[in-house]
C-alpha cells in the first residue's frame, strides 16, 4: 500500500503522508514531488507514521 501522495496546492505540490494527512515535504516542481513521494513509496518513509518532528507543515490546533 502506498503510504504517500502528492497534492497541488495554488502555489506548490505537496507530499503528504495519506493516513495523517500531514505535509510531509513541498516541492515547486511536480517531477520533484513525485520522485520524493516514489522513493518515500519504496521504503524511505516511515509506513505512514512519520514523526511530527520530520514534517513540513504543522497542521493547525483547533484552539490557536
Amino acid at each position: 500500500m502506498m503510504a504517500y501522495t502528492v497534492q497541488q496546492d495554488k502555489t506548490c505540490f505537496n507530499v503528504v503522508e495519506k493516513d495523517s494527512n500531514l505535509v510531509i515535504a513541498t516541492r515547486k516542481v511536480k517531477t520533484e514531488a513525485t520522485k520524493l513521494c516514489q522513493a518515500l513509496n519504496l521504503g524511505g518513509g516511515f509506513a505512514g507514521h512519520t514523526p511530527m518532528f520530520f514534517i513540513a507543515v504543522y497542521p493547525k490546533l483547533e484552539n490557536s
